[in-house]
């Protein structure tokens, strides 16, 4: 889906005992370079479990999670993100599930993506899951995005609803010279665990990554990988 979008894509935890297949290898290209690798897309609005339990759902399923966006343009506070950078750890306010773990924080990288133990940030993005920086990974529009070339990446800790946002905000894809077209996205983790992706503008989404790994880059959810959703 391109252009205005109410798509929303949601994660929560149900009792599984899943086989673990061996994960991804990473391909490191050239920045700016096209990816040789085939797309994969969903062939229905839903998936899962992972071995660890995680299933997912889209707005387009019946009785699925309801798009609503929760707009932080006034009230978040704005990342001084670069171009292939990252933030953080920045504070969650309450104790947030992910594979087992509580966590209290996350770091928020330029390119889409959230991670409970990233150091650094990543430009490239790879199949889920695939061991390597990020992990812990929480990737709701994994690509090269450029913030320095505009748009605002911000994030709202809300204790008090027991939720955290992070919002992309009309973030050019990196394109050499500058044009990229602009993304708008959020990733909302609530106390109880659930995670939910929500899409307003998505112009190009052909070469984005769209899922959640562990810590070790072994288990983890693809929703797509470079191709149209």
């Amino acid at each position: 889906n391109g252009g205005e979008l109410t798509l929303d894509w949601s994660a929560q935890l149900l009792p599984a005992a899943v086989e673990a297949a061996p994960p991804n290898r990473a391909l490191v290209l050239a920045k700016g370079a096209p990816d040789p690798r085939p797309s994969r897309v969903p062939a229905a609005h839903g998936g899962g479990p992972d071995p660890f339990g995680y299933v997912w759902t889209d707005s387009d399923a019946p009785d699925g999670p309801v798009y609503d966006w929760i707009d932080i343009e006034t009230v978040g506070t704005p990342l001084p993100l670069s171009d292939d950078d990252r933030a953080g750890p920045i504070a969650l306010g309450f104790g947030f599930p992910f594979y087992g773990e509580p966590r209290d924080s996350v770091s928020v990288g330029s390119d889409g993506w959230l991670s409970f133990t990233a150091t650094s940030g990543a430009n490239g993005n790879q199949r889920l899951p695939t061991p390597g920086e990020p992990d812990a990974l929480l990737a709701l529009f994994w690509d090269d995005l450029d913030p320095s070339a505009g748009g605002t990446v911000l994030v709202h800790a809300d204790a008090e609803a027991g939720r955290f946002v992070a919002q992309w905000n009309e973030v050019p894809h990196y394109r050499y010279g500058g044009g990229g077209e602009p993304v708008t996205c959020q990733a909302i983790l609530a106390a109880d665990g659930t995670i939910r992706y929500q899409y307003r503008t998505v112009a190009d989404e052909q070469g984005c990554s769209v899922g959640i790994e562990d810590d070790a880059g072994a288990r983890g959810l693809e929703v797509v990988f470079n191709g149209p959703y």
